[in-house]
C-alpha cells in the first residue's frame, strides 16, 4: 500500500506532494495546499508518452473544477530526470483500489487526442516518403545529397509513430485491473517491489 507520492513535474514547478486519506487527496506544493474528496472525482485517465527523460507515464484525475496529474518522471534539473514508475504506479494502483466501487467516475486509458496527433505524424511521414520517392526518381536530386538526411528523419519517425497509432484512442478500463502497460510496471513487478 503506497498512500503517499511527490515529483516535480517540470522547470517551471515545484514538488508537489500527495497523500491518499480516508476521504479524499489532500496535495501541497510550497505553500499552497489543496484537497481534492473522492466524492467529486468525476475521471481519471492514464497515458504514455514519449519525453526527454524517457517514458512517461501519467494520472490525470478531474473533479468538478479541479485537476491533479501526476507524472513518473521527477524533474530534477535542466536534462536530468529520475524515474520514479514504482513509486507512481503503487500510489496510482492504490488511489484506483479506493475508487474501484465508484461506477460513476470514467476510468480512461490512453487519449485520443494524443492518438489523433499521432495519426497527422503519420500522414506528414508517409507524404514525406512520397515525395523523396518521386524527387528521387524523378533525378532532381542524387540520393547522396540533401536526400539522406531526410530519409533517416523519417525512418525514424515513420516506425514511432506507427506503433503509436497501433497502440490505438481512448478507452474505459477497469480499476481492478488497469492496464499495466499504461502504469509502466506489472503488478507482480510491484508486488517484489514491496
Amino acid at each position: 500500500m503506497s498512500n503517499q507520492y511527490q515529483a516535480r513535474n517540470g522547470l517551471t514547478e515545484q514538488i508537489k506532494s500527495y497523500t491518499l486519506t480516508p476521504t479524499g487527496i489532500d496535495w501541497w506544493m510550497g505553500e499552497r495546499r489543496g484537497s481534492m474528496s473522492y466524492a467529486d472525482i468525476v475521471s481519471l485517465r492514464l497515458i504514455r508518452y514519449a519525453s526527454p527523460g524517457g517514458t512517461t507515464y501519467q494520472c490525470t484525475i478531474r473533479s468538478n473544477g479541479q485537476k491533479l496529474q501526476l507524472r513518473s518522471q521527477h524533474y530534477r534539473s535542466l536534462g536530468a530526470y529520475e524515474d520514479r514508475r514504482l513509486q507512481y504506479a503503487a500510489f496510482v494502483r492504490e488511489l484506483l483500489s479506493r475508487l474501484a466501487d465508484r461506477d460513476d467516475i470514467k476510468f480512461i486509458a490512453g487519449s485520443t487526442a494524443l492518438w489523433m496527433m499521432w495519426i497527422g505524424v503519420l500522414v506528414l511521414n508517409l507524404g514525406l516518403v512520397l515525395i523523396l520517392v518521386l524527387v528521387i526518381f524523378d533525378d532532381m536530386m542524387s540520393i547522396s545529397e540533401s536526400g539522406i538526411p531526410a530519409l533517416f528523419v523519417v525512418a525514424t519517425a515513420l516506425p514511432l509513430a506507427w506503433r503509436s497509432v497501433r497502440k490505438g484512442y481512448a478507452s474505459r478500463f477497469d480499476p481492478r485491473d488497469p492496464p499495466e502497460k499504461l502504469l509502466g510496471v506489472a503488478a507482480s513487478d510491484h508486488q517484489a517491489s514491496l
